[in-house]
């Protein structure tokens, strides 16, 4: 199925892999700088990143690339040009982009945080995606509960209530809080933060 999705890019785009002179373009172009942004040289994108890009012409269309990458997978990042867009190019960049991956032995997965991503995920054979609870710390309901929490657990530390409303915006620090108010089991984090950001609010909560 995958393949029948690269196979039916109509004849007027290309597909290309992110070689050494996409990797510089993506770097310079605005909306394409998430595709290669986490890896600063094009040796370290060159070694351990991957992508494809969708061109029309000379003009970068659409494409998929490894936004991080962990030691048997990737964490995908998928865009199209708005002036590109509805025309199935996503699903053309995803799809090659996870046969790349297959063919390397990488684990392909992706956090679709919209409905138009859980459905292109779903498209793609992500399937388990639409499974998940997204929550947004900026607009959960439970995010004042939750700084005032931190807040308690802080206070003596010198932590204030507008520091607390601060902090339970960063997601690192909402997953702690929502463990410790019991309203979950555990947490995966560290793709896209350093250690010490990862392990900081694990300590103060």
């Amino acid at each position: 199925r995958l393949q029948t999705f690269v196979s039916g890019l109509a004849p007027k785009y290309r597909l290309c892999m992110i070689d050494e002179t996409l990797y510089y373009r993506c770097q310079r172009e605005g909306w394409t700088r998430d595709f290669v942004e986490q890896f600063p040289t094009w040796e370290q994108y060159r070694d351990l990143g991957i992508g494809v890009v969708v061109m029309h012409g000379d003009e970068i269309a659409a494409g998929a690339s490894s936004y991080t990458r962990y030691r048997d997978g990737i964490e995908i990042e998928i865009d199209t040009r708005e002036d590109y867009r509805c025309q199935g190019l996503a699903t053309v960049c995803g799809a090659a982009l996870i046969l790349a991956c297959l063919d390397r032995g990488l684990y392909p997965s992706w956090d679709a945080h919209t409905e138009i991503s859980v459905a292109l995920a779903e498209k793609l054979g992500l399937k388990n995606i639409g499974k998940a609870t997204i929550i947004d710390p900026a607009t959960s309901e439970k995010t004042a509960e939750y700084a005032n929490l931190l807040y308690e657990l802080r206070k003596n530390k010198g932590m204030t209530p507008e520091k607390a409303a601060q902090l339970v915006l960063d997601p690192l620090y909402f997953g702690c809080l929502i463990i410790k108010s019991g309203d979950a089991d555990g947490q995966i984090s560290g793709a896209l933060s350093t250690t010490g950001e990862t392990l900081r609010p694990a300590l103060h909560i």
